[in-house]
């Protein structure tokens, strides 16, 4: 879920109350709408944190890389590569992607079959990145880095924006593949029963 709008310290309580009866897996929300939800999360099924709102910004042009980016493979594809880095239910985000796909609101992306980016939603011109991940072999090697230098460039062309959320310990890496920092957002992620 993304929650927009206000959240006032008389409608927190019914709200949250909404929110876990939908079964969602991840909220997003302004740092302020947090703040008051906050505690109707506070149990062990649930993670709170506040993340990066990035957006891509380059300096200069980054270099044309090598590698192949393969637009909306299979997904089984972008799965065995974005589940070695997220703990995710494969029955769930195989119904939740696939039906993005079908209906033209998200792109999936794997780069020389080692890493993978998610166009979580493209729309009106303003993209949204997400699941960025590499193959635990292949991490510190450059490829998410070409993989989203490419990506980049090619929806920038396009007149695309381009934003993502990323936690404190990703910052440097998204900074130095082209993206600024232009704000905070708060975050609650339910745990995946097993």
């Amino acid at each position: 879920f993304v929650l927009s709008g206000q959240v006032t310290d008389e409608n927190a309580e019914e709200i949250a109350r909404f929110i876990q009866l939908s079964g969602f897996s991840a909220l997003l929300c302004e740092i302020s709408n947090g703040k008051r939800l906050e505690k109707y999360f506070d149990s062990d099924g649930f993670s709170v944190y506040v993340s990066n709102i990035m957006k891509y910004s380059p300096k200069e042009r980054l270099p044309s890389s090598e590698g192949t980016l393969t637009k909306n493979p299979p997904l089984d594809e972008v799965f065995r590569i974005v589940s070695r880095a997220f703990e995710l239910d494969y029955e769930s985000w195989y119904v939740d992607a696939s039906h993005r796909l079908r209906h033209g609101v998200s792109d999936y992306y794997t780069f020389s079959g080692v890493s993978t980016v998610v166009c979580a939603f493209d729309i009106r011109d303003r993209v949204f990145l997400s699941q960025v991940a590499t193959v635990p072999s292949e991490r510190g090697k450059g490829s998410a880095t070409k993989m989203l230098g490419l990506l980049c460039s090619e929806l920038t062309s396009e007149g695309k924006e381009i934003s993502l959320i990323c936690l404190d310990q990703r910052l440097e890496f998204y900074k130095k593949a082209g993206f600024v920092p232009i704000g905070k957002a708060w975050n609650i992620k339910r745990s995946i029963r097993k």
